[in-house]
């Protein structure tokens, strides 16, 4: 199905002679005048059609569609005509030659794959941004670097969640030498240790946190000893101050982007230690919270105040501080619409919320976990 409003657009003709002009065809049956639109009557029909098209003249034909549309594409642009635009110049890609144009429809790519991706369709999104990959050659990780490491991101992400790890790793390995900063290098590492994980391996998963945090200076035991969990737990209660735990949810955002990138890689890394090192997983959760006191919050704050609330009550025997800890780390989420990581705080009040509340409150706080989730 078609709009009329394109097929004037592609054809340079008014509505009444696009009308004039599909007459026969309509009065045949072969296709439909619907209200504002035309569609064949059936697939055969339009696949039939489409043979009649010299298969030479097919590649110019989509090109010079694509680029009648992009022409007229604005920037809220609908998804589905975004996808038709990216269609039309993908199938004749083949016929570009100029580069900037190539650096055009490669950025129509990108967009078309992350508007397919936010719908989870992986498979879909993948495709787009491998063709948009296709269109830039290496001198585009100089000349053209954003557009060229976000793509290639992108497609590392899909590929992940498709379940090609294989793909993903080759592509996360060309993103880690590509990678022109220390926050390009922390998204790039952040989703290589996903990728450790969900292949089960959690000592490859550290490693991956462990370099790229040193890219920030920061040096992180990887198993750190029960003395300097102690020292981070204290510091926190130092940073504090005397102050209410509830009052850091007036604490400024965090602004610093290196300082922002390091904090979502612990922000992976903490659940990679609770699976593999208890006092490493204890350490990360105390440091994440001194951070956020010094520099201010951000969506890896309320993990890491979510984390620390569960930790306390059984490790350091502060049941009514854990929950007031969990609760923090909800009303963060909720003040500054950290929905990343919603479940995760909200899980974590399910499990510190029976020890101060009623029971109906653990579970209403773990239904909403699934809810978030």
């Amino acid at each position: 199905m078609v709009e009329i409003a394109t097929l004037s657009l592609v054809f340079g003709e008014s509505e009444d002679e696009i009308d004039t002009s599909f007459l026969d065809a309509a009065r045949t049956g072969l296709i439909l005048r619907l209200e504002s639109s035309y569609a064949f009557l059936h697939d055969r029909i339009q696949e039939a059609a489409y043979i009649l098209i010299p298969e030479g003249a097919r590649t110019e034909a989509h090109l010079r569609i694509g680029r009648v549309l992009l022409a007229s594409m604005t920037s809220d642009c609908p998804a589905e005509r975004l996808f038709n635009i990216a269609n039309q110049l993908n199938r004749g890609a083949e016929r570009l030659i100029d580069r900037d144009e190539k650096v055009q429809v490669a950025t129509i790519n990108l967009r078309a794959g992350r508007k397919a991706k936010a719908s989870a369709a992986y498979a879909s999104a993948s495709a787009y941004f491998a063709a948009g990959m296709a269109l830039l050659d290496q001198q585009a990780w100089s000349d053209q670097h954003e557009l060229t490491f976000r793509l290639w991101l992108e497609r590392a992400e899909c590929e992940l969640l498709s379940g090609d790890f294989v793909k993903a790793e080759q592509l996360l390995g060309e993103l880690l030498q590509h990678g022109a900063s220390n926050v390009e290098f922390a998204d790039a590492s952040c989703l290589k240790m996903q990728l450790h994980v969900l292949k089960g391996e959690f000592p490859r998963a550290v490693d991956s946190a462990l370099t790229c945090l040193r890219r920030f200076g920061i040096e992180q035991p990887a198993h750190p000893t029960s003395d300097q969990v102690q020292a981070e737990y204290e510091t926190v209660w130092q940073a504090l101050a005397g102050r209410p735990i509830e009052s850091l949810i007036d604490l400024p955002l965090m602004s610093d982007p290196e300082l922002l990138a390091a904090m979502r890689v612990y922000a992976v890394l903490v659940p990679v230690a609770a699976l593999s090192d208890f006092q490493s997983f204890c350490l990360l959760a105390c440091r994440i919270v001194n951070v956020s006191i010094q520099h201010g919050m951000c969506g890896a704050s309320a993990n890491g105040c979510s984390v620390l609330g569960v930790l306390l009550g059984p490790v350091f025997h502060r049941h009514g501080e854990g929950y007031r800890f969990a609760k923090l780390a909800c009303d963060l989420v909720d003040k500054h619409g950290f929905i990343a990581y919603q479940a995760t705080v909200e899980n974590s009040m399910g499990t510190v919320a029976f020890w101060t509340q009623p029971i109906a409150s653990a579970i209403d706080f773990t239904r909403a976990t699934s809810r978030a989730a």
